[in-house]
This record gives structure tokens, C-alpha cells and sequence, in this order.
């Protein structure tokens, strides 16, 4: 092998879309380096094109810590060209773009800081040395979106500032273009500025006086900037452009516009949004049918349009979703059949409903798809039964959750049961009413189902998992030395599990009596649990 065989395996991995892309490139390079350093491959060695496209890996990695590896790896490539005088391991455009697009995608907190320090470095070194790679539009860019993802205070203003510097340099190399225009409006829709969506409008006139055209992301993002702001005039507004950008013959619109844009709207918090959507589904089939759209219907608007009244709490959601899917089943055109993200969701709606036929409306759907069900749509109809007043609510979660695992069993690799199947089941036990005879069932269904995923080979109980089995054990079972047995029991396997986060603390506070508490939790505080407790939480529930 030589050194475009490694690179061209690294641009592989780069390309992949893999969420640990990076750390799969990285491992190409230690292994080229280990080589080359036995002298097994005396004559190949990395490259300025070997750390970009580790660079371009980190990039598109979903690592938490990928920009910082981004970094790294540029740092490295810097270093090697001073230490071994290798004018052609110089960090050049590519380094850098590459760098910056790591830390734009960065979830950072400093990300855009960073980013922005980074062109002014290259900014000022250029100046001092022509030869040293210049900041491009597509660097400025970079800056840009990581200011229009960021959460700082003063994040826009950031992005105004960088784009008027962009300006005021009078350098054809980094004028403004589309993606410029486009970036900074979407930083003023992710704006919390009350008039943030204005600026926006102005910001799109002031666009089409520097003679660049608004394209259908431009469009999709003005109308975002007054979605989530929310109020009877923004949401008017925003259909106003709709309507406007519909009518418009300079500006080319195909389904993924429409979509995008119900997607959108279903992330914002006004109250009509369902509403919303429903006006412009409805302006989208009238152009379409008097020809002024040269587009047709497609799942994903559905899928969008759905998605919309399943985070809507507006009057008539399940029926209505219900209608729409039936719609489709009944067209011929199959450009609109619906797919399994289309009957989970319509699933889901039933299940949040409250309605009391909830639940068997969201199994009749289940019982009659076209497309096979996945994980999702199970653990949808689990949950419905779960939320519901049905006294024989966890027998029935169960019979969904051995219906999911024998489709598994018989090919369904999408059915496999998750952890968060399991819980639903358990939650559904937990909370469930009715008789001793009917609450002595839950309780048999909690038990089988904790033993099942304590004895998983694939899966482990988590957080979750214990906080509910503890809250069955509160609900379910008298007050006896064998709740405290079970109290005892489920609290050490907990513990040596790593898996003592705020839910379970919360429900063993509410479970055991003061006396056993103290017992099992001796010197330790609440507020300082030993790390061999908690060290497997993750993320907002980790208690330290």
C-alpha cells in the first residue's frame, strides 16, 4: 500500500456519515505512523492530505469532543511542519476550512469564539505573509453558522458584526454570498431578540438590494424567524410569505421546501401551530392543482404535516391524523404511501391524546400497517396503554411488548426490544389501578419484565429502569419485611450497576421508610454519592 491507499480508506470513513468516523480515520493513522515507524513502510508516511481528511472526519463525527480532536490534529499537523522544516505539511485552505467546519458543527461552548479567532489568525498571518493561506467567503461562513448554532448572549450581534466585517473588507475573495445571507438570517431566527424576526425581513430586503436572489432556504428560514416567535401577527406573517414566495416565479420550490417548513413549525411553541400547518398544506394543494407549483405531493409533507398535530395540543389531532393516513393509504399515487415513520407518529398521536380509546385505536393501527412496525411503533402503543385508565393496562402492555419481541424473532431486526421498551412496560405496571387482583397482575408484570432485562445479554437496566421498578415496588406492594427485602435488593444492584441517579433517589426517598433509608445510605449525602454509584447516568440525570 502506499499513501493514497491510507488517505483514500480515510476520505472513506470521512464520507461515511459513521458517528465515530473520526476515531475510525485516527486509527488509520496510527497504524500508518506505527508502520512506517518500524520501517515495515519505510517510504510512506502521512501527509498534509493524510490530516485533512482526518480533519474532514472529526468534522462530521458525532463525538462530543470532535472539534477538540479536530483541533488537535491541525495543532499536530503545525507542529510536524516547524519540527521537520516540511513546507508541504503547512496547514494550507483546505486545514483550515476543514477546521473550522469542526468547530461550526461543534456543540462547544466556546465554539464560536474559537472559530472566529481562528480566521482572525489566519487574517492577520496572511497579512504578514502572503504565502500563508487567506480567509475565503467559506471561512467566514463557518464562523458565521457556529455564531448562528451558539447560545451565547449577544450571539447575533456576533454574527451582524462578523458579516459587516465581511463587507467593510472590500475583498472579492470574502464577499457575501448566498450561504452568507442565508446563515445570518438564521441566526436571527434562533434569536431570543423580541424583534429578531423583523430584522430578519429587513435583513432579506437588504439581501435582494446586494443583488443576491433568496432561494428556498432563505425563505424557509425568514418564515421560521416569525413560527417561533408565535402570536396571531407573526404566525399571519409568516403565511403571508408563504403565499408570497408561492406566487413568486423567481424562486424554485420542491417538496423538501414544504416539508422543511412543517417540520419547522412543529418546533415551535405557538398554540395554533397545527392550525398553521393546515393552512399552508392547504395552499400547497390549491397551487398545485391550479399549476402554479410544478411539484406533487409526497410522504414527507404528510409525515411533516402529521408531525405537526402530534406536538400540537389542538382540538381533533388524532382523528385528524388518522384521516390523513387513511388518505393516503387510499391514493394511488405512491409517491404518498405512507411508511413506518407514518404510522408510528400517527401511533404516537393516539397515545397522547388522554383519549380513552387511545390505546385501542393506537393497536388497531399497529394490527393493520402495510409497512413491517419497528421499535418505535411498538413502544408508541406500549405507551399509550401505559397512560391510560385500562385496570388491566399492564397485561395489555405486555401482550404488545411479547407481540414486538416474536416479530423480532422471526426477522423484524427494526422490532428488537430496547430499554426503552422495557421501562414503558414497567411504567405502565407502575401506575396502574384498579383491583388487588388487578394491581397483583401489574405486579407480575413488573417482576418478569425487570428479571427479563436484568438477565438480557443485550441490554442493561438503566436509570430508568430501577427508578420504576422502585416506584412498583412503592405502589404495588404492602409494607412488609419483604418490600423491604425488595427495597434493599434493587438498591444495591443499583449501586453496583452505576446507575443511582435522581429518579431513583427520588423513589427511594418516597419508598423506604426513614429508618431503612439511613441504613442503606449511611454517611453517604444525597448531594455527594460516591462516582461507582452514579458513573453509568448520563447526560442532564447525572446526580454529581
Amino acid at each position: 500500500p502506499n499513501i493514497i491507499t491510507f488517505n483514500s480508506a480515510m476520505a472513506a470513513w470521512a464520507k461515511s456519515g459513521h458517528p465515530e468516523a473520526g476515531d475510525r480515520a485516527a486509527d488509520i493513522v496510527s497504524k500508518l505512523e506505527e508502520l512506517h515507524k518500524m520501517s515495515i513502510l519505510e517510504d510512506v508516511q502521512p501527509d498534509r492530505i493524510t490530516y485533512n481528511t482526518l480533519i474532514a472526519a472529526y468534522a462530521k463525527s458525532e463525538d462530543s469532543r470532535s472539534a477538540r480532536k479536530a483541533q488537535q490534529t491541525f495543532d499536530r499537523l503545525e507542529e510536524l511542519s516547524k519540527k521537520t522544516r516540511r513546507s508541504e505539511l503547512e496547514p494550507d485552505i483546505v486545514s483550515y476550512s476543514s477546521l473550522l467546519n469542526a468547530w461550526a458543527n461543534s456543540n462547544e461552548v466556546d465554539a464560536a469564539k474559537t472559530a472566529e479567532d481562528i480566521v482572525r489568525r489566519m487574517h492577520d498571518a496572511h497579512k504578514s505573509d502572503s504565502s500563508k493561506p487567506k480567509p475565503t467567503t467559506v471561512c467566514f461562513n463557518e464562523v458565521l453558522y457556529a455564531w448562528a448554532r451558539s447560545q451565547d448572549r449577544g450571539s447575533t450581534e456576533r454574527a451582524e458584526i462578523v458579516f459587516e466585517l465581511m463587507e467593510s473588507l472590500d475583498d472579492e475573495d470574502i464577499d457575501p454570498d448566498r450561504r452568507t445571507y442565508n446563515i445570518v438570517l438564521l441566526a436571527y431566527a434562533n434569536s431570543l431578540n423580541g424583534n429578531s424576526a423583523d430584522l430578519a425581513l429587513e435583513f432579506v430586503k437588504r439581501m435582494k438590494e446586494s443583488e443576491i436572489q433568496p432561494d428556498a432556504v432563505t425563505y424557509n428560514t425568514l418564515i421560521s424567524a416569525f413560527t417561533k416567535k408565535g402570536g396571531a401577527r407573526n404566525m399571519a406573517k409568516a403565511m403571508e410569505i408563504v403565499n408570497e414566495v408561492i406566487m413568486s416565479p423567481e424562486v424554485t420550490l420542491g417538496r423538501k421546501f414544504f416539508s422543511t417548513l412543517l417540520h419547522t413549525i412543529s418546533n415551535s411553541n405557538e398554540a395554533g401551530k397545527a392550525s398553521l400547518a393546515e393552512d399552508i398544506f392547504a395552499q400547497l394543494k390549491r397551487a398545485i392543482a391550479e399549476g402554479k407549483l410544478d411539484i406533487s405531493l409526497d410522504t414527507e409533507i404528510y409525515n411533516a404535516l402529521i408531525h405537526c398535530w402530534n406536538r400540537s395540543d389542538e382540538a381533533g389531532g388524532p382523528q385528524r391524523v388518522e384521516e390523513l393516513l387513511d388518505e393516503m393509504l387510499k391514493s394511488s399515487n405512491e409517491e404518498i404511501a405512507p411508511n413506518v415513520r407514518t404510522f408510528t407518529s400517527v401511533i404516537d398521536t393516539w397515545a397522547k391524546s388522554g383519549d380513552v380509546d387511545g390505546p385501542i385505536r393506537a393497536q388497531a393501527i399497529l394490527e393493520n400497517m402495510t409497512v413491517k412496525p419497528n421499535a418505535h411503533t411498538y413502544t408508541a402503543v406500549i405507551r399509550s396503554y401505559a397512560k391510560s385508565d385500562y385496570k388491566d393496562k399492564a397485561k395489555r402492555a405486555q401482550a404488545i411488548f411479547e407481540s414486538m419481541k416474536k416479530d423480532f424473532a422471526e426477522g423484524n431486526r427494526d422490532a428488537e426490544p430496547t430499554i426503552v421498551a422495557y421501562n414503558a412496560v414497567l411504567n405502565a405496571a407502575e401506575f396502574s389501578v384498579g383491583t388487588a387482583a388487578d394491581l397483583e397482575d401489574a405486579f407480575k408484570v413488573a417482576c418478569v419484565i425487570f428479571d427479563e432485562v436484568r438477565s438480557s445479554d443485550t441490554l442493561k437496566p438503566d436509570y430508568v429502569t430501577y427508578g420504576t421498578f422502585m416506584g412498583v415496588i412503592h405502589q404495588l406492594m404492602p409494607k412488609s419485611d419483604v418490600q423491604d427485602d425488595m427495597i434493599q435488593l434493587v438498591f444495591r444492584r443499583c449501586c453496583v450497576d452505576g446507575m443511582l441517579g435522581p429518579v431513583v433517589m427520588k423513589k427511594l426517598v418516597e419508598t423506604a421508610s426513614p429508618s431503612q433509608y439511613n441504613d442503606l445510605m449511611g454517611d453517604v449525602e444525597p448531594s455527594n454519592l460516591p462516582k461507582e454509584w452514579t458513573c453509568n447516568v448520563r447526560g442532564d440525570n447525572f446526580h454529581n
